[in-house]
């Protein structure tokens, strides 16, 4: 297990690296993470429903806000649940869908495939899908070098406290 810690005021753990993925075998990317109680905050009323990057991908070096695919969390008080999206940048439009709401303190697994004209999202709890959604991408768009995006807090604000998220390596 390796725990990744945003501390407080600040939007990324540290070491951040970037990793170019351009193997045939990154075509599948699976994760495991578990959202620990440190990941309830409070924030005001409209920064509450930003969006926090978990992990994905952009598409060319610099594409984060052009071409980029992620999973991403956010805590909701009132289910005390985090829930779960898939967040993504075509062409520079911003989009995102909710996928699921999960648990805290429990593992849940992540996979990202890329197929010849698609992305799929998809979630899963002890290896069964609860969440799942197919978004369609220009064949140009994925045919660009992939490089890996890590965990991000926020939107606009920082993170309020110390945040921990624990991968399973």
């Amino acid at each position: 297990m390796k725990k990744h810690t945003i501390y407080k005021y600040c939007h990324r753990p540290f070491p951040f690296k970037i990793v170019g993925l351009n193997k045939e075998e990154d075509n599948i990317i699976k994760r495991s993470f578990m959202f620990t109680d440190s990941c309830k905050y409070l924030l005001d009323e409209n920064d509450q429903l930003d969006w926090n990057k978990l992990y994905g991908v952009s598409f060319g070096l610099f594409g984060i806000h052009k071409n980029s695919v992620r999973f991403v969390w956010r805590y909701n008080p009132e289910i005390n649940k985090i829930q779960i999206g898939a967040y993504w940048y075509l062409n520079g439009c911003r989009n995102w869908y909710l996928l699921c709401s999960v648990e805290l303190n429990q593992l849940i697994n992540f996979k990202l495939t890329f197929l010849n004209d698609s992305v799929v999202f998809t979630v899963l709890d002890d290896l069964v899908p609860i969440g799942k959604y197919q978004l369609y991408v220009d064949k140009k768009i994925l045919a660009k070098d992939k490089y890996q995006c890590g965990i991000y807090f926020g939107g606009n604000c920082r993170a309020p406290k110390n945040i921990t998220i624990v991968e399973e390596c």
